[in-house]
């Protein structure tokens, strides 16, 4: 998605993408520009991150909205045109063509994370979710569920600053 999405949807139905790269590289794009190679989505590798600044956002607070607002995503679309690359199947596709199983079955995996290293409140039964505050700081900070699980395992009150930095430079 080399432009993400050009132009105002508002206000018109074209937008204008432009490229600024050096010259080695113009090759590449000028390829991915005339072959039209689907570009995949990697949201996947950061939805937990994602998903717990909706929650602090207020956005998301439960499964049923998760679900839904991972419909509004690029991954949701590519998982629907080319299932296979997202570990699912053509017949699994089939069986539920809007993939509320599979994007309920990833929020749950990401809101398992989230509840592991204590960045969220995580109810399996109602499938209810809230923020804690490790999770609120680290939604404002960007800072990443692997990062807050370093801090949660190795941080202590004991530490030299020299251990603190080790822990730092550790960080994702």
């Amino acid at each position: 998605q080399i432009f993400g999405r050009a132009g105002r949807p508002q206000y018109g139905d074209t937008g204008e993408g432009i490229i600024i790269t050096s010259d080695d590289k113009v090759d590449k794009y000028i390829r991915l520009l005339t072959h039209a190679t689907p570009i995949e989505s990697r949201f996947i590798e950061s939805l937990a991150d994602h998903l717990n600044a909706e929650i602090v956002l207020g956005t998301v607070s439960d499964i049923r909205e998760a679900v839904r607002w991972l419909g509004y995503t690029y991954l949701y679309v590519r998982m629907r045109a080319n299932p296979l690359n997202y570990g699912m199947t053509w017949h699994e596709l089939a069986d539920d063509p809007l993939l509320g199983g599979k994007r309920e079955q990833l929020v749950r995996a990401a809101c398992e994370i989230l509840d592991k290293n204590m960045m969220i409140r995580f109810d399996e039964n109602t499938g209810l979710m809230q923020f804690t505050e490790t999770g609120r700081i680290a939604s404002h900070l960007y800072i990443t569920h692997e990062t807050i699980e370093l801090y949660n395992e190795k941080l202590h009150e004991t530490m030299e600053d020299s251990q603190i930095l080790g822990l730092i430079s550790e960080c994702h």
